[in-house]
């Protein structure tokens, strides 16, 4: 039996849905593929240990590290796992990555202690990350909240009673890691870049922004409502994240795979957010209706070298997700019929508790893909087809049911 690919997912509907895209896509190139889905790293490690494998793919970023290690150990040529634990973690990936891409970085620090806080030389208005985790939510009640100072935010602490227990989890980080506290920039819109390394070269795979808009607990994260793709987009990442190529074989660690990298530009300049060793949930999530073959070309060119042909089906292309639609458990509601150049991906409205939930929070609500002939074309259509949803979701979830 041939050595099989693994392909590393959570148990949610984003990294389920990766690793999907990877399987069909390895099935079309005539190599098997198995999908484990595990809650922790250590899970995973002792799943793949149970038989030969040529090559682990990460579906999430919590198996980031995971397959590192395990690429090491089938001596692939992809990124180490003392590298990739440090990208993966934002208190350390951030610097580092700033550095090589010679980008400023906002004021960070990871507290273990009031008195850390206290002595930041940064006093302005922060966010509170999580440093192993993306996206806008965390299950602890400080995750991704803004405050307006880090003495605001001990004052919140200490209101919530909640000092001891934080500042006991940074001390003693579960699997997402300890809180960041990073300067907080205000804009909405984030931009993004990935890059595939790979044998054949270096190749920008994508560039966009996403659009987010807060959750609606005041000051508990945000939830991105859009990502827009289009090849006049995030200009300071995808002119320097090829640079990157030049480290492979130069540097420790440095080997193939996909970096994908979000920054958010302030009136000071470009900086960094936050880093993933895999493909973006939206960019998975577009390409998958848009272009299916876009997986298969990937892997192709990580497993066996090929040259990654980056062609876009449109010039400009957007996913946009659909909030504030009924909540009817996973019954569809009745959406208009897609207009020309809208791809439906998940129109569908799923009960869920996003406190418990939260990194399936996207996978809940409607979604489709647009393809446009530019940004303003693609911007139009979109706004035309979620105002549609919104009436006839609404309308459809007002009228009585059929029965059955």
């Amino acid at each position: 039996m041939r050595a099989p690919l693994l392909l590393l997912a959570a148990p949610s509907r984003e990294s389920n849905d990766k690793a999907e895209h990877f399987a069909a896509a390895a099935e079309a190139l005539d190599v098997p593929a198995r999908i484990l889905v595990a809650q922790t790293p250590e899970q995973i490690m002792i799943m793949a240990a149970r038989e030969p494998y040529r090559y682990a793919l990460a579906c999430s970023d919590a198996f980031a590290a995971p397959a590192a290690a395990l690429n090491e150990r089938a001596r692939q040529s992809a990124c180490g796992a003392a590298l990739t634990a440090a990208l993966v973690d934002k208190g350390r990936g951030i610097p580092m990555l700033s550095v090589l891409l010679d980008l400023p970085m906002l004021p960070q620090c990871v507290p273990l202690t009031p008195d850390d806080l206290l002595a930041w030389p940064y006093a302005g208005p922060l966010i509170a990350k999580p440093t192993r985790s993306a996206g806008g939510w965390s299950p602890r009640p400080w995750g991704y909240r803004r405050f307006e100072s880090a003495r605001g935010f001990l004052d919140w602490l200490a209101a919530e009673s909640l000092t001891a227990d934080f500042f006991a989890e940074q001390q003693r980080p579960g699997q997402l890691g300890p809180v960041l506290m990073q300067a907080a920039i205000d804009n909405d819109h984030v931009e993004v870049a990935s890059l595939l390394l790979a044998s054949a070269g270096a190749t920008v795979i994508c560039r966009g922004y996403g659009l987010f808009q807060p959750h609606d607990e005041a000051g508990h994260g945000r939830h991105w409502i859009r990502a827009l793709y289009h090849a006049d987009a995030a200009p300071d990442l995808a002119e320097r994240l090829p640079r990157l190529a030049g480290l492979i074989g130069q540097a420790p660690g440095w080997g193939h795979g996909v970096l994908h990298v979000q920054g958010i530009r302030a009136e000071t300049g470009f900086y960094l957010t936050d880093i993933n060793l895999r493909i973006s949930t939206a960019w998975d999530w577009l390409m998958g209706v848009a272009d299916p073959s876009f997986h298969r070309r990937l892997l192709a060119s990580l497993l066996f070298g090929e040259s990654f042909d980056p062609a876009w089906p449109a010039p400009a292309m957007a996913i946009d997700l659909v909030y504030g639609l009924p909540d009817r458990g996973r019954t569809e509601l009745r959406f208009p019929p897609p207009g020309e150049s809208i791809l439906p991906w998940r129109m569908q409205v799923e009960a869920g508790d996003h406190r418990r939930d939260g990194f399936d929070r996207a996978g809940q609500v409607p979604s489709f893909v647009t393809l446009g002939s530019d940004e303003a074309d693609c911007i139009r259509r979109a706004d035309a087809f979620r105002a549609d949803c919104v009436r006839a979701g609404i309308a459809s979830a007002d009228a009585p049911e059929q029965a059955a």
